[in-house]
């Protein structure tokens, strides 16, 4: 038997004469109907199949769909406008008793949290910066009143030392001086402390105008040299020639930075030097350094020597009238302020040194200076 093609079948049979030689060969043809039938019932099968499994798949897809991708999608899209909203007073509304919703429900309770947290930072600042406006206020009302006193004690003790009421003897002449020096101290102190809450606060301003550097190392000379000469250093000051004879900016605070810098350097120095040099970096820059050969800085300490009310040494065994730790903070904010920077080198037993870098400005008229 054998196919001729998709709808025929034919047979063969051969038969033999009676001496067993082949006589003739019989062939039947026939229609496949049988074969027909088993393909078409193959290819509906396969239909059903094909059509059961796209529907099943159909299926599986909206039920995911509705009751899993939906709601995720749904998830992520409420959370995602508290995150870009930053409300934490919205929750999100999946509802279900599965995982998703459980999801959404600890998502509920974060907010919870945050709400929370977020309301106790609000108040938090609120209350920082009222306490921030009264400590200001008070600070400023405590230096206004502090001041007039102090500067009637400082006054009246000068002119006592030179003898305005009468004379004064060498023990009464000390205890004035100690006076002084004390008021001074004092005086130095609450304007320190009125500059370190404006400038923390962001209300100093700076006022530019035309000054010299000779005449800004003339009153930094004029108070730190009975300072050095009391304790028999050397304080030696360098203007670099090719350092312009007219700048412009704020010489009040210019000369606050180098005052604070050369008696800082004086107070931890017991012998030796401490120089003071001006000169330019480069054409848009100038330097203002200062060094000594003092006790030094620790290493570990270098990090936090500019933050306000900070000491190396904070022990109630430290040296009496060291300061508060407001000299150098004022410093490095006042430089900040002015866009510089500071930087230092310190080593402890051979001294330190601060290096002021600020923008250089040259007055218009430093030609005309430099020629008179």
């Amino acid at each position: 038997m054998q196919p001729l093609n998709s709808e025929t079948i034919v047979s063969y049979a051969r038969f033999d004469d009676l001496w067993g030689a082949p006589a003739f060969v019989l062939a039947l043809d026939q229609q496949r109907d049988i074969y027909a039938h088993g393909n078409l019932a193959l290819g509906i099968f396969t239909l059903i199949l094909v059509g059961a499994s796209a529907g099943v798949a159909l299926g599986l897809m909206y039920g995911l769909e509705r009751f899993f991708i939906k709601r995720l999608r749904r998830l992520a899209r409420e959370t995602g406008q508290i995150s870009a909203n930053r409300d934490f007073t919205q929750r999100v509304t999946v509802p279900g008793t599965d995982e998703i919703a459980a999801a959404a429900a600890s998502v509920n309770v974060m907010l919870d949290a945050l709400e929370q947290s977020h309301r106790e930072t609000i108040k938090a600042h609120h209350e920082a910066v009222q306490a921030l406006t009264v400590r200001e206020r008070i600070v400023a009302n405590v230096s206004h009143e502090a001041r007039t006193p102090l500067s009637i004690i400082n006054l009246y003790a000068e002119t006592c030392q030179r003898g305005m009421y009468g004379p004064v003897t060498t023990k009464q002449y000390e205890v004035l001086n100690t006076i002084r020096s004390s008021g001074f101290q004092l005086l130095s102190f609450i304007n320190n402390l009125l500059d370190e809450a404006q400038l923390h606060s962001g209300k100093l301003h700076l006022h530019e105008m035309e000054f010299a550097p000779r005449d800004l190392v003339e009153s930094v000379k004029l108070l730190a040299e009975p300072l050095a000469a009391k304790k028999a250093l050397l304080l030696a000051f360098d203007i670099a020639p090719d350092l312009p004879p007219l700048f412009l900016g704020d010489e009040r605070r210019l000369n606050q930075i180098a005052v604070n810098l050369v008696t800082n350097a004086i107070k931890f120095t017991e012998t030796g030097s401490v120089e003071v040099r001006l000169f330019p970096r480069d054409d848009a820059q100038w330097v203002l350094q200062v060094a000594d050969t003092g006790i030094g800085i620790p290493a570990q300490a270098l990090d936090h020597i500019f933050e306000p009310f900070w000491q190396v040494d904070n022990s109630d065994t430290r040296p009496v009238m060291t300061g508060v730790g407001l000299g150098l903070s004022i410093v490095k904010q006042l430089v900040d302020l002015m866009n510089g920077s500071i930087s230092i080198q310190s080593e402890l037993g051979r001294g330190s040194m601060f290096t002021v870098t600020l923008p250089l400005k040259v007055a218009v008229r430093s030609a005309l200076y430099l020629s008179t």
